[in-house]
């Protein structure tokens, strides 16, 4: 993981297991996207309006919500279906 985008959930350095996929799915999973050249860690759901929703697993931070005039520029990796959590010791 890039940042701490996702914490708690997902950590800064843990290692993330992506499965590619081609779209999005219902149920608000997790996924790898690249979108204007940079790549995210997000929880993705799909609104009514053809828009994007991305969330953060920390809900202070909320959402970022990509509107349908620009979804078609993500460019999914994948979904993350396992994390591997790389802590140090002290």
């Amino acid at each position: 993981m890039p940042d701490g985008s996702m914490s708690p959930k997902i950590e800064e350095g843990d290692l993330l297991q992506i499965e590619p996929c081609e779209q999005i799915s219902t149920g608000g999973f997790v996924y790898a996207f690249e979108f204007n050249g940079r790549q995210y860690v997000r929880s993705l759901m799909l609104g009514m309006g053809g828009e994007v929703v991305a969330h953060y697993a920390d809900p202070v931070r909320g959402s970022d919500t990509i509107p349908a005039s620009e979804a078609h520029k993500i460019q999914l990796i994948g979904r993350v279906v396992g994390v591997l959590q790389y802590r140090t010791v002290a």
